[in-house]
Formats: C-alpha cells, structure tokens, sequence
C-alpha cells in the first residue's frame, strides 16, 4: 500500500513540475491555459486519491459520517432475532389493521344511511370516478337523476358529519376535506 501511495506522489509532483513549466512558458494564451486545467484536475485527482489511501475512507469530513451512520443502523437491524423483527412487522400491521377496521365501519355506517340509487350514483361518481353520463347509463336513468342523486347523498353525509361531530374522531377529518 505504501509503494501505491508513493507512486501516486511521485505523479503528483510530475504534474506540479508540468504546471511551473507551462506556467513559465510563452505562446497561445488559450491553449496554455486548456492545458494548465487539465493539469489542475489531474493535481485535484491525484490529491484525493491520496488522502482516500492515507485515511481508508473518502476524503470528504461528511461523508465519513454518513458512512459510520448507515453502517450503526445495519448493524442494529443485522443483530436483532429473527423473530423479534417478525414480532414487529406483525404489531405495526395489526395497529395498521385496526385503524383501516375503523375507519372502515365509520364509512360503512355513513353509507348505509343512503338509499340504493343514491348509494349507487355516489359511489360510481365520487367513488369510481364515473362521469354522470356514464353513471346514469349504467344506472338505466337520466343524466339529472344521477345528478339530484349524488347532490341527496352528498347532503346527507353532510347532514350525518355534523350530527356525529361531537362523538367521532375521524368525522373532523373527513370534513375538512
């Protein structure tokens, strides 16, 4: 390793050497200065192999950092059991589960207050994405039936929200939308 970091200096100092002599001659400004770049690389690129080399990391202060960090978090996860990692994912589940239960009942309960055609229209139009047409198709009716429909169902989950405000959680959150 110590021979590959003393080759690496001994190019460096070359491309220092080429720097002064182009730095002393005289000729075309832009071609001395292209080539005076490209050696400045070369000097930047040299320099950071280097000191990768020397410090066994990359150079930058952050980067080693980053790199301690996503390793401490590896090894935390790489040395819990099996099952308590299986323990885990299946309580986030079940806290996942029994919110979507729910909130699913709550949505059911509001829905179930609708009558059938107006249950229909709503749920192909807000639920589906349904344009009216094409929901008054489907629903053997007219455009303005499908129409008066969603408008009924619409205000009586209005209607429903504003009764269970006071009782429910989610009732807030479905109104602010």
């Amino acid at each position: 390793m110590n021979d590959l970091i003393a080759e690496y200096c001994r190019s460096l100092e070359r491309v220092r050497q080429g720097q002064k002599r182009i730095q002393a001659k005289r000729g075309e400004p832009e071609q001395l200065k292209e080539q005076l770049r490209l050696l400045k690389g070369m000097e930047r690129d040299l320099l950071w192999v280097i000191q990768w080399l020397e410090q066994g990391r990359q150079p930058e202060p952050s980067r080693g950092m980053e790199n301690r960090s996503r390793i401490q978090r590896e090894v935390l996860w790489s040395q819990m059991f099996e099952s308590e990692i299986r323990r885990m994912e299946w309580m986030e589940s079940q806290r996942e589960r029994a919110a979507y239960q729910e909130k699913y009942a709550w949505v059911y309960q509001l829905l179930t207050r609708l009558s059938k055609s107006e249950y229909e229209a709503f749920v192909a139009v807000r639920g589906e994405g349904l344009s009216f047409q094409d929901t008054a198709q489907l629903l053997n009716c007219s455009k303005s039936s499908v129409q008066s429909y969603v408008r009924r169902a619409e205000q009586k989950i209005q209607q429903l929200l504003r009764e269970q405000h006071q009782h429910h959680p989610f009732a807030e959150k479905m109104r602010a939308k």
